[in-house]
């Protein structure tokens, strides 16, 4: 049977990884909000020319 330090370790670990994971979640929508990056506009007009 675990311990109870072991089992807290757990929980820590566990609390962590959610909150690692809505930090990961807010940063990954910023990178869709506005205009596309130059370089990305510039070939999709290269390719209509």
């Amino acid at each position: 049977m675990p311990s109870s330090a072991l089992l807290a370790a757990a929980a820590k670990l566990t609390e962590a990884e959610a909150a690692l994971r809505e930090v990961e979640v807010e940063t990954d929508l910023d990178l869709f909000i506005g205009p596309p990056p130059p370089a990305i506009v510039a070939c999709s007009n290269q390719e209509m020319r």
